[in-house]
């Protein structure tokens, strides 16, 4: 019986020694490569492309059916330049699709304590983050697979995975994770990065100074604000809202982690 074909379905697609986005990549395939694929393995499939044997995630691969000969995949050592582009293309891409996720949220759930979905009256911060970034990883798996954790579970995750700080707003990036906490304290609270918006003098607050707005997130809080400065109008309603990606509250400190690093290492 001939082999099964497979075509790759992405611009980068790592091929690795086992079943794992734990294991080193020993190639990369690209956009409409063919591959021969040997079996599948859970969400893997075994290949062969031209010297290379090895495993790719079966998701990115588009069965095309028997093959009179080996497929004639090239499995490269190194992502030339075009295809890097095209990758950092789908990186963009996977940002845009958590913050639609995030958007598509705001002011139609309420904010509820552990909650994780409508039924449950809403969500909470991390329940929020939690599903947003389970959507997106649907179709970016190495994203993320820690189901359903708390503000500093999700912050725990991301730094095992050795995704670094982030502790200025200019290198903050869409999708990026902010985590809140008081000092010596644990995380108490997450957003999802949305936007630097240049900071924007629009009006003063009770002391006559003026009120900077600056980055944007999402998030969902339960606590509105009785305050009619800029910042305090984004918080105002409970639930799933925009809020100030580098404030929340006097005397807490925030720090932030760019989840997507992962994709450029899968």
């Amino acid at each position: 019986m001939n082999p099964k074909v497979g075509v790759v379905k992405v611009s980068r697609l790592n091929m690795r020694p086992r079943p794992s986005t734990n294991k080193p990549s020993i190639g990369q395939l690209g956009r409409g490569d063919r591959v021969e694929i040997v079996r599948r393995e859970g969400n893997w499939y075994r290949v062969k492309a031209g010297e290379l044997t090895g495993y790719v995630y079966a998701k990115y691969v588009a069965v095309e059916g028997r093959a009179s000969a080996s497929a004639h995949g090239n499995a490269r050592g190194n992502v030339p330049g075009a295809d890097r582009e095209a990758h950092m293309s789908e990186v963009m891409d996977a940002r845009v699709f958590l913050l639609l996720m995030a958007a598509r949220m705001v002011g139609d759930y309420l904010y509820a304590w552990g909650g994780e979905e409508a039924g449950e009256g809403g969500f909470d911060c991390s329940g929020f983050a939690s599903v947003a970034l389970m959507q997106t990883a649907r179709a970016w798996p190495a994203l993320y697979d820690g189901g359903r954790m708390t503000a500093a579970g999700l912050y725990k995750y991301f730094d095992d995975k050795g995704c670094p700080d982030i502790t200025r707003v200019e290198d903050l990036m869409p999708g990026c994770l902010v985590f809140y906490r008081r000092p010596g304290k644990r995380i108490h609270h997450i957003a999802i990065h949305a936007t630097n918006v240049p900071p924007i003098l629009l009006e003063k607050d009770a002391g006559n100074r003026p009120v900077e707005v600056g980055p944007v997130a999402f998030e969902s809080g339960g606590s509105g604000s009785a305050a009619t400065t800029p910042r305090a109008a984004l918080t105002k309603s409970a639930g799933v809202r925009l809020t100030a990606s580098d404030s929340h509250g006097r005397g807490v400190e925030w720090v932030a982690k760019d989840p997507f690093v992962l994709l450029n290492a899968s």
